[in-house]
């Protein structure tokens, strides 16, 4: 029996999940393919994970900026109108 998911009309081969590697091949050949292409997809993740944090942290301060300057803009029309 296969077990698969529907990925964007795809059969899903394979998935990292909370440290996990799941494989949905039931042919050993391709299951050993997809267990190696989700670790390094894995691994490239992980590499890439403090770029990730640092993105996340600009825009988070970016986005605090930009509600302050808002906030200042609309208090300064307020006093306008």
């Amino acid at each position: 029996m296969k077990v698969y998911e529907s990925h964007n009309g795809k059969e899903l081969r394979g998935k990292v999940a909370n440290n996990i590697i799941y494989v949905y091949d039931s042919d050993l050949n391709k299951a050993k393919e997809t267990l190696k292409h989700e670790f390094i997809e894995y691994l490239i993740d992980k590499a890439n994970e403090p770029y990730r944090k640092l993105s996340n942290l600009f825009i988070t301060n970016f986005e605090s900026l930009v509600y302050y300057e808002k906030g200042r803009i609309v208090k300064a029309l307020c006093g306008l109108i």
